[in-house]
């Protein structure tokens, strides 16, 4: 439904490393207008620690562009694949990249990350916002290694989403 790609974005203060989103082809018009809608909404959110922030958005061409803070450290499932040597039985040890080599040091990081995503989805709930499908590869990690919640809408958004996972 979206494409994304990493962009530079000029803004007064230079230029910034932003992730971009739009529509991808062959998406409907109703697709692109809740699109548009909603990234107007997110415009009244303030910034939250645990939620990406929406930079700036470019609706003067078709297609439309959202620019959001970029996040270096990708997503959690690819954290987790590239840091677990096997992340399939719960007793097996898992080393991060920050040398937390301890089992219990690296399941602490993950107490860390659960909590993360609870305070955003506490944040984004409190603003009337929804994640329709909460998941690993849906949970971006900022340089500190703190989870925020990406790609939220509008509660009615998010329920056509809800609808439209299940129906498929």
């Amino acid at each position: 439904m979206f494409e994304y790609f990493i962009a530079e974005y000029r803004s007064t203060e230079g230029k910034i490393t932003v992730l971009a989103k739009r529509v991808a082809g062959g998406v409907t018009v109703p697709d692109a207008r809740r699109l548009m809608a909603a990234t107007k909404m997110q415009t009244s959110i303030p910034n939250h620690r645990n939620v990406v922030s929406l930079i700036g958005m470019d609706t003067e061409q078709v297609p439309s562009y959202t620019f959001h803070e970029f996040q270096e450290r990708g997503n959690v499932r690819d954290f987790l694949l590239r840091n677990c040597q096997d992340i399939t039985g719960y007793d097996k040890h898992c080393a991060t990249s920050v040398s937390d080599t301890s089992s219990q040091l690296f399941h602490t990081k993950l107490i860390g990350f659960a909590n993360d995503v609870a305070n955003a989805m506490e944040f984004l709930h409190g603003h009337q916002f929804y994640h329709p499908a909460i998941c690993a590869r849906k949970t971006l990690l900022d340089r500190h290694f703190r989870c925020k919640l990406f790609a939220f809408w509008p509660q009615e958004a998010a329920d056509d989403i809800v609808k439209t996972l299940l129906d498929a």
